[in-house]
Parts: C-alpha cells; structure tokens; sequence
C-alpha cells in the first residue's frame, strides 16, 4: 500500500506513531515527472531524518 507518512517503529516493532508527509511536494515544486516518496535516511547527530522520492528535485530534511 502506497501512502506518504511513515511509521514511527520502536527497536521491539511497536509502532509508536506516523510522520504525515501528505503534499509536502508537489508537481508545481519540481519541472517533470514526480513519484512516490522512497527515500527515508535518519541521522542520529541531529535527530533528524531526510526524505526525498522517485523524481524528486528536492531532498528534505525533517526534525524530530
């Protein structure tokens, strides 16, 4: 199932909540073709995560 949030999982596989990314990006951001967002990386120094997707222009970073 395709959706824009990501899940919040803890180390035991408890899911402790979601991020909603809905329009966070969209076709007027970007020229050309945007997909889905699959791009998740966390960065523990600034507790932080990036996002980015399939034909995005732009890398986001998000903090927690």
């Amino acid at each position: 199932m395709e959706t824009e949030q990501i899940a919040i999982i803890q180390p035991d596989g408890k899911v402790d909540g979601w991020i909603d990314l809905t329009g966070i990006l969209s076709e007027k951001d970007c020229s050309g073709k945007i997909a889905e967002l699959n791009g998740i990386a966390y960065n523990a120094s600034e507790d932080s995560i990036y996002v980015t997707g399939k034909y995005w222009c732009k890398l986001f970073e998000i903090k927690i």
